[in-house]
């Protein structure tokens, strides 16, 4: 079955929608998912329908739609309108911009994320803890045909191991970035797949460590969110931003398996100086 085919099935099936009077179209395709917009009528939906890598990253459905409802109840989240055991979900339309790396260089804009993700670790714990060490090996064994990755894989696999359980776990999204930071003008995150209760500072590792943020604005985004830019909470950002780049390496290098490209080959090389400088 195509990609159009398998989405104007699942059209299909989300209650109240009439597939004759709904227009559907392509916003992504990416390495866990194809995302669609789906327009019915009066309403805007984005409908998600898993790959088959979805399934071998290990990503858990069940956990990622009982935080998003609970955010949505927040309301720093899209509502869940529909969803399916094998990879369909089906949330309300955000309207509004999504950030991109130019939003970050804004201090009043670190503030606010920084406000967003003191209310995302303020939801109850999913009660699945973040198994980074099992997410390496996932990795691993989808980079085992792969020799060319074989080194750098396993070193990253040992930065991971060495990195210690957080003492404090709460609910995060655990892949915050710009593109999933929509403001509606209030801002509330989008893609929760891979969220569970993790160290609070992976998510703002998550946004230091794609972004590459620059120090004044690290110093500007800790600070928004410890109320204050003691040694302390430094030294925890560091930490994980460790376990970040070194399982940003194992996951950008599968998907360079998969999909290559000069932009991935590029993002590789430099976070493989960074993954051997924090050995």
């Amino acid at each position: 079955m195509t990609d159009s085919l398998a989405a104007a099935a699942a059209i299909a099936r989300i209650p109240g929608v009439e597939p004759a009077k709904t227009r559907y179209r392509l916003l992504s395709a990416g390495f866990t998912n194809t995302l669609w917009l789906v327009e019915a009528e009066q309403r805007r939906l984005v409908l998600r329908i898993d790959t088959a890598y979805a399934g071998a990253l290990g990503l858990d459905r069940g956990t990622e739609r009982a935080v998003l409802e609970q955010a949505a109840a927040a309301g720093i989240a899209p509502r869940v309108v529909h969803a399916e055991p094998g990879g369909v979900l089906v949330c309300e339309y955000l309207p509004g911009r999504s950030w991109d790396a130019g939003d970050l260089a804004r201090a009043d804009n670190l503030e606010a994320l920084a406000a967003l993700l003191r209310r995302v670790h303020a939801l109850p714990p999913s009660g699945v803890p973040f198994d980074a060490q099992g997410a390496a090996e996932r990795y691993l064994g989808l980079l085992r045909p792969h020799e060319e990755f074989h080194v750098l894989a396993r070193r990253c696999r040992d930065v991971v191991a060495s990195v210690p359980l957080p003492a404090q776990s709460v609910c995060c999204h655990n892949d915050v970035v710009a593109k999933n930071v929509i403001a509606t003008p209030a801002l509330m995150l989008i893609d929760w797949e891979y969220t569970c209760d993790n160290d609070p500072y992976f998510d703002l590792a998550s946004l230091v460590g794609y972004h590459d943020l620059a120090e004044p604005q690290v110093q500007a985004f800790v600070a928004a969110y410890a109320g204050s830019n003691r040694a302390e909470s430094r030294q925890r950002l560091e930490l994980q931003l460790r376990l970040f780049d070194a399982l940003q390496w194992l996951w950008l290098a599968v998907r360079q398996t998969i999909a290559p490209s000069a932009a991935t080959a590029e993002r590789l090389r430099n976070l493989a100086c960074r993954v051997d400088a924090n050995r």
